[in-house]
C-alpha cells in the first residue's frame, strides 16, 4: 500500500506540475533533483554527473527543446548554472531553489 501510495503522489505531483507550472519552475526544480541524486559538489558547486539532453529534459518536464535551450542559455548568462563537459553544473543551488518554490501558476 505504501508504494502504490507514493506512486500515486507522484504521478499526482506531475500531473500538477504540468498543469500549473511554467517552464521555469519546472525545469528549476528538474536541476535540483538531479544535483540531489546525481550531483557531486565541487569547488564551483554541484556538478550533475548524469549527462542528460535538452531532449530529454523537455520530455521529462513536457517541454520543448528549444524552450530548454533558451531558458538554460538564460540561468548560464545569469552565472546560476554552467556547463562543464556536458554536464550541467549548479553555480547558486539557493537562486533555483527560489525559482522552484514559486506557487503561483500565474508567476
Amino acid at each position: 500500500m505504501r508504494t502504490i501510495a507514493r506512486k500515486l503522489h507522484r504521478t499526482i505531483m506531475f500531473a500538477e506540475g504540468m498543469a500549473l507550472y511554467p517552464l521555469e519552475i519546472r525545469l528549476a526544480r528538474l536541476l535540483l533533483n538531479l544535483g540531489a541524486s546525481h550531483g557531486r559538489s565541487t569547488n564551483d558547486g554541484i556538478l550533475i554527473e548524469k549527462p542528460i539532453s535538452q531532449s530529454r529534459m523537455g520530455q521529462l518536464i513536457n517541454a520543448s527543446r528549444p524552450r530548454i535551450n533558451a531558458q538554460l542559455q538564460a540561468w548560464k548568462s545569469e552565472r546560476l548554472i554552467g556547463v562543464r563537459q556536458h554536464r550541467i553544473v549548479i553555480f547558486n543551488k539557493r537562486s533555483l531553489q527560489i525559482i522552484s518554490r514559486h506557487s503561483d501558476p500565474a508567476a
